[in-house]
């Protein structure tokens, strides 16, 4: 599926992450108890699903090839994959770095020199594989839901 890229969707990108992980009885557990919320949100994450106010998206091979990465020293780095005109391969939409900060254990903030973000977040785990879930509400009453798949 082609389709555009909301400008409100790639500020989302920029500072919205909501982690979650579920065991096979769907109850949510930390993936490692012994990590604190920042070492589990630093690593390199891939995009898993979107959906937005009108509902769950369908996203291309392409799309799922994005990518966000939190490091140690506070680095946020983002590079947003698009199925090219022809669809016949994909292509970088967006590259782009900032930093990040928890503010707590359920809100994060990404931030640059133009912009500030301000994001809920949660890990879960299902099937021993850790996700990322971002949400951002918009003041007109939209929202975007990521959810990312840490790599190992």
């Amino acid at each position: 599926m082609n389709y555009k890229i909301k400008p409100q969707f790639l500020i989302v990108f920029m500072g919205i992450l909501f982690i979650s992980c579920s065991n096979d009885d769907d109850s949510v557990s930390n993936p490692d108890n012994n990590l604190t919320v920042e070492e589990q949100l630093i690593g390199f994450w891939t995009r898993d699903s979107f959906e937005d106010e009108t509902g769950v998206i369908d996203l291309s091979e392409c799309d799922k090839q994005t990518t966000a990465e939190y490091t140690e020293g506070g680095i946020y780095n983002l590079t947003v994959y698009v199925d090219n005109d022809d669809f016949t391969g994909c292509e970088v939409a967006l590259q782009t770095s900032a930093n990040w900060e928890l503010l707590s254990d359920t809100e994060l903030k990404v931030f640059n020199d133009q912009q500030e973000i301000v994001s809920d977040i949660e890990i879960e785990t299902n099937n021993n594989e850790t996700f990322l879930t971002i949400t951002d509400n918009f003041e007109d009453g939209s929202f975007d839901i990521n959810v990312f798949k840490k790599v190992d």
